[in-house]
């Protein structure tokens, strides 16, 4: 992303009512500075296969998702040339039982908590 142009997100999430609650959230905070939706996609492997062509700044990520969770689908992005940011969603936070994965994931990953405090 350079200076004037919209941060572009990837949406990635199994569950269609959270990713459209992610996108209104978007939307709000577009009135305040610019932002894309890069995409959306349902699952892991829907992301990776998206991404060369979509040019996301910073991709949302849900960790428990079937087939590939998020944990799984970050490290695929982390051995790109020019990774994208990652933003981890776990639900309820118990996904932090896996802290060992969590603790290989690169500084530019960010991990948000909804639901459940640790």
């Amino acid at each position: 992303m350079t200076a004037g142009q919209p941060l572009r997100v990837l949406i990635v999430d199994d569950e269609a009512p959270a990713r459209n609650r992610i996108r209104d959230l978007l939307s709000d905070c577009a009135l305040k500075m610019p932002i894309e939706i890069a995409g959306e996609a349902e699952n892991g492997k829907r992301a990776l296969a998206m991404l060369p062509g979509c040019e996301a700044d910073v991709v949302l990520l849900d960790v428990r998702m079937p087939d590939m969770d998020g944990l799984e689908v970050a490290q695929h992005i982390q051995k790109l040339d020019e990774p994208p940011t990652v933003i981890l969603q776990p639900s309820l936070c118990s996904t932090f039982t896996r802290l060992p994965t969590l603790a290989l994931m690169p500084s530019s990953t960010v991990i948000l908590c909804f639901g459940t405090p640790l």
